[in-house]
């Protein structure tokens, strides 16, 4: 899929939460109030109202406990009336940039004017999946039986016996861990994780630790200099007291890395994360109905799928299915930045060889700055927008895979 625009949709403002370590800084915070937080700034800052927005779209992906329509949820926590029409989506990794995308296609059929777009995500917060039968096929007991199956976890003070009684108890049972289940096994092969075909991609093309490591050394550079130096300021929207990124301290990271022996490792590699992050984008006529000042309009999107054996590859042909488009349009094909994901540390040494975009990933990427599934995509964009502003440039592209195998990306210019 590949859509080239010609200044018909336009960003009005974008802003992100900082991400937190799951566990960490953002743990008391769900999803929808992560999201809340991202789309009511970036509302604030596109200069409209929240009742000016006709449409949200957000990404979640692990969302099991989260009750009913958590893009509504977050819309009205952000000031949005009830009567926004709200949508959540789930394309993994990618659920966040496809979220924009899909604002973009709300726009283009002619259907919403302002869209609010974007992601959230809470690991913290995820649940455990429970049922409906246990390993052997009984049926467990539930809520839909009219009898809730609550484990009884022993009290401090509680014998080794009644310890053993409760983990058996959990494994007879079944309980999965929703974040592993449900965004890193692959559907189509039982018990494989993205990271086994990550681990089994780099291999085949001759990716080396030493190499991948030290991909991910100048992600954590780059991205605790752009923390300190205060390069992400204007793109946080602050979460409660929490106001910068949770990059895993030095003595952590010099631990992770001398642990560090295969391509996927817990250093080169992103770790779980909680963030919001939320743009504001409309129709180029509309918005100028509103008196409103966009930042940057769209120039292309577009999506490709692939095997998971090779979902690693996706984002840059993605990325290449834009450049190619418009050069064959005979429409400018140069960019000066770029932002990947990073959802495996091999990513960057792969953007780096076949993405011709000079600056990639100048703040650092996902390996430093953690992987908040849903609102990862919509992260990035933000990142990219509030980059090319910092360092005064004018067009660039994100782009982000997601498991199962595919990737997404949107290319944007600085008005």
């Amino acid at each position: 899929m590949l859509k080239l625009l010609n200044g018909e949709i336009l960003i009005l403002g974008a802003a992100r939460t900082p991400i937190g370590a799951m566990d960490g800084a953002l743990m008391d915070f769900r999803a929808p109030q992560l999201g809340a937080i991202a789309l009511k700034a970036a509302v604030e800052r596109s200069g409209l109202r929240p009742e000016q927005v006709e449409e949200v779209i957000l990404g979640s992906v692990v969302a099991g406990g989260l009750g009913q329509s958590p893009a509504k949820q977050a819309a009205v926590a952000a000031g949005m009336p009830m009567a926004v029409r709200s949508m959540t989506v789930n394309t993994v990794c990618s659920s966040g940039l496809a979220a924009a995308i899909e604002g973009a296609r709300a726009i283009l059929s002619g259907t919403a004017g302002v869209v609010a777009v974007g992601g959230m995500e809470s690991r913290s917060s995820a649940p455990y999946l429970l049922g409906p039968r246990n390993p052997r096929g009984e049926r467990l007991p539930g809520q839909a039986k009219g009898d809730t199956f609550i484990p009884e976890v022993p009290a401090p003070t509680a014998g080794i016996d009644d310890y053993k009684k409760f983990v058996r108890t959990v494994r007879a049972a079944g309980i999965k861990e929703a974040n592993t289940f449900e965004a890193l096994v692959c559907p189509f092969r039982a018990a494989t994780s993205m990271k086994d075909y990550a681990q089994a991609w780099g291999q085949s093309r001759g990716y080396t630790v030493e190499q991948i490591n030290a991909a991910a050394d100048e992600s954590f550079r780059r991205a605790e200099s752009a923390r300190d130096g205060g390069a992400f300021d204007a793109e946080i929207a602050a979460a409660g007291e929490v106001r910068r990124d949770e990059i895993a301290t030095k003595e952590l990271q010099k631990v992770l890395r001398e642990k560090s022996d295969s391509l996927c490792s817990s250093y080169n590699a992103p770790s779980l994360g909680d963030a919001g992050a939320a743009l504001v984008l409309a129709e180029a006529g509309r918005a100028r109905e509103l008196g409103a000042k966009p930042v940057a309009k769209v120039l292309a999107f577009s999506r490709v799928d692939t095997p998971p054996e090779t979902f690693i590859e996706a984002p840059v042909a993605a990325t290449k299915l834009i450049i190619d488009g418009l050069a064959a349009a005979g429409r400018s094909a140069d960019f000066d930045l770029f932002e990947g994901n990073e959802s495996f540390g091999l990513q960057i040494p792969l953007f780096q060889k076949e993405v011709p975009i000079a600056r990639q990933n100048v703040n650092g990427g996902a390996v430093a700055l953690r992987h908040p599934l849903g609102a990862a995509g919509a992260r990035i964009l933000t990142t990219l927008l509030y980059g090319l502003e910092r360092h005064g440039l004018k067009r660039g592209i994100a782009a982000i895979c997601f498991a199962s195998g595919g990737a997404y990306a949107v290319a944007v210019e600085r008005v």
